[in-house]
């Protein structure tokens, strides 16, 4: 995050600039959405900071009158809008009739809770993560904007004001909810709050995130790679079969979940000791446990990524997020064997290599 220029109170314009890192999840998606990891007793989820980042720049301009313009350099959209009203009334349109849809929700909903009704407010976007990728770029948009936005309007002793990363949270994950008409998971912005190599824990009483050691998230990152499929996955349809199916009894789904809920626990243990060699055999059954929950999350394409990514030595792969598309997680011996897959050219052109690395700077 870099600040041109402090304060606005000298009627100055203030520009600052902000990347949120977005995540793998190796282990407990899913059991991440309220009520599961209620009904579940608790659920822990294992996912990475990876440089693979959202990035924005906004500015402010004292005026008396309201002004936001948008702009997405990935989509080509921009948008303009000089009153809050028509701002609430472009949140009620489809996406497809406003594209920019996600973005006016996070601001209107922030100007509104902060009482900002004044000022020029401009914002620029790119995105560095595929469309429909898996690696939880919407929310990750959203925590960094609302940051974005609380940081600047100067407002940090205001009651209202989100200055503190598990509000930021529950703001955004609310809105998200709002957004998509389906219940919203609760991982995805984590690692982009706080950085590093993380557990993620949720129950009706507390919610909490520990890191591990840095040295563990370079360990796995080294021997990791994402094939991005090209093909855009949708998570809150491929959710909301599985919250369907769980509460209306389907057994088969219930015990999928308990299995996934129990091998984060299995999991979680293997790094608090060390023991990277049976966390990675263990993300075999994390995908395993996963096809149970819903036919929608295995598919052709990521079928044939794992044929390819076989052939060249990986030895572990989950899809990312809710599956069905997006990108597929594998895991290689070791980091030579995995740089050696990178430079092999992939069999289908819309199909993208990215690399990893484990990112321990987070938003706070």
């Amino acid at each position: 995050m870099a600040a041109l220029k402090n304060k606005f109170a000298n009627e100055s314009i203030e520009v600052r600039k902000y990347s949120g890192h977005c995540r793998v999840d190796w282990v407990g998606g899913t059991t991440d959405l309220w009520p599961f990891y209620c009904h579940l007793g608790s659920a822990r989820v294992i996912n990475m900071a990876i440089p693979v980042n959202i990035n924005l720049e906004i500015s402010y301009e004292p005026s008396k009158k309201f002004s936001l313009k948008v702009e997405s350099l990935d989509l080509k959209t921009r948008s303009q809008h000089s009153s809050l009203s028509v701002l609430a009334s472009d949140i009620k349109k489809t996406t497809k009739q406003n594209p920019l849809r996600w973005v006016h929700r996070l601001c209107y909903y922030s100007f509104q809770k902060l009482r900002l009704t004044s000022g020029t407010w401009t914002l620029s976007l790119k995105s560095d993560a595929p469309p429909g990728s898996g690696l939880g770029g919407s929310s990750v948009l959203g925590a960094t904007l609302i940051k974005a936005i609380h940081d600047l309007s100067g407002n940090s002793e205001n009651e209202n004001s989100v200055t503190d990363p598990w509000k930021i949270h529950a703001f955004n994950f609310n809105l998200e909810a709002a957004e998509i008409e389906k219940p919203a998971g609760e991982q995805d912005a984590l690692p982009a709050l706080f950085g590093g190599l993380l557990s993620c824990s949720f129950s009706a009483e507390t919610k909490k995130v520990s890191r591990y050691s840095d040295h563990l998230g370079v360990e796995l990152a080294n021997r990791s790679a994402l094939i991005h499929t090209g093909k855009p996955h949708h998570s809150g349809i491929n959710n909301w079969d599985v919250f369907k199916k769980y509460h209306e009894g389907n057994k088969k789904v219930r015990s999928a979940l308990e299995g996934i809920r129990d091998l984060a626990e299995e999991m979680h243990a293997y790094l608090e000791r060390g023991d990277v060699e049976s966390f990675v055999k263990a993300v075999n059954k994390e995908w395993a446990l996963r096809k149970k929950l819903s036919n929608t999350f295995d598919v052709p394409v990521l079928r044939q990524a794992w044929s390819f990514a076989q052939k060249s030595g990986a030895i572990a792969r989950k899809a990312c997020g809710a599956g069905g598309g997006g990108s597929l997680l594998l895991v290689f011996p070791n980091q030579q064997i995995r740089d050696l897959a990178l430079e092999k050219t992939l069999p289908k052109k819309d199909w993208i290599w990215i690399p990893l690395s484990c990112e321990t700077q987070g938003l706070f």
